[in-house]
């Protein structure tokens, strides 16, 4: 899908989970597969993170910004200001998709794209499997 740009916020010390996206699974953390499934879906794909940890783990795959000094209290909040940041690597339509789904089909991010273009206006989705 040339005219999407998937946007992982990824937090190191979420309230939730702590340290989530570096869990590692098949001896590589989940930000890396993540990235790399979304790589498979769409047409570019940006890490938003807030430790150069997470950066290092996804090194080389995808552009990736990191703001340590801004307290975002969620995802959203990164995703637009990495988008604002970044806007030379995004595209028409930003997913928020987050870094826990690294198992997301070509069907359920193609319904969602599906969605926005037909909503014909330039919107952030969240992408999961609930």
């Amino acid at each position: 899908m040339r005219d999407v740009t998937a946007i992982i916020p990824a937090r190191l010390h979420s309230s939730r989970v702590d340290q989530k996206p570096m869990l590692a699974h098949d001896g590589k953390p989940l930000i890396w597969h993540t990235v790399k499934r979304a790589q498979e879906a769409v047409s570019s794909v940006i890490v938003a993170t807030d430790r150069m940890k997470i950066a290092n783990a996804v090194q080389g795959m995808c552009p990736v910004w990191v703001e340590q000094q801004a307290d975002y209290w969620c995802g959203t909040q990164r995703i637009a200001a990495a988008a604002k940041q970044l806007k030379d690597h995004c595209n028409k339509f930003v997913l928020n998709w987050q870094v826990d789904e690294p198992e997301l089909t070509d069907q359920q991010v193609g319904d969602l794209v599906d969605k926005l273009r037909m909503a014909n206006e330039e919107e952030q989705w969240t992408m999961t499997n609930d």
